[in-house]
């Protein structure tokens, strides 16, 4: 139950005011997604995509989406999914 109610927080808050906000842009530069607390990734519309842990990305089910490697977070073939400043 407490896990349930979590999931469906991550989808009615609304970071984008907070003063610690990290955005990630796609390799063409289009602002694609958000952190807040880097540990929670959401979708520019606020829409929770993934978690960080232990250097890597996951989607909401527990899988791995791809690898943080400094600025950058590569799929699975190691090509960049997103970027950060």
């Amino acid at each position: 139950m407490i896990i349930r109610r979590a999931r469906v927080d991550y989808k009615k808050r609304d970071f984008k005011q907070s003063k610690t906000m990290t955005k990630y842009y796609d390799p063409e530069g289009n602002y694609k997604a958000y952190t807040n607390d880097d540990k929670h990734l959401f979708t520019a519309s606020g829409e929770h995509i993934g978690s960080f842990s232990n250097g890597f990305l996951y989607d909401p089910k527990g899988m791995a989406i791809g690898r943080i490697k400094e600025k950058y977070i590569l799929d699975k073939k190691g090509q960049p999914l997103y970027y950060t400043n």
